[in-house]
């Protein structure tokens, strides 16, 4: 079964998703703590250089390492939720 993810009241399949960033991390608000690396259930955040980054081709779009990062830093990519709420009109 393919996993749904709801958006707007549309269910998109994880293969229409796949390789959209659903998630970011700003730099100017990582404080380089490793927590989100340490929950994501599907290893998709990693560390490059001085830096995190979440590989779109792994992301679950499940939301733990937002829930989880103290210093907000994980945040929706607001212009791909944004061209997937144009999909729905």
């Amino acid at each position: 079964m393919q996993q749904k993810i709801l958006i707007n009241n549309i269910f998109l399949t994880k293969q229409f998703t796949a390789g959209l960033i659903m998630y970011e991390i700003h730099l100017d608000k990582c404080v380089r703590c490793g927590v989100c690396v340490k929950k994501c259930p599907v290893d998709a955040i990693i560390k490059h250089e001085d830096k995190y980054i979440i590989n779109d081709n792994k992301c679950a779009s499940c939301g733990i390492c937002k829930n989880e990062c103290k210093f907000n830093a994980i945040q929706i990519n607001k212009k791909i939720l944004n061209e997937i709420f144009e999909l729905g009109r």
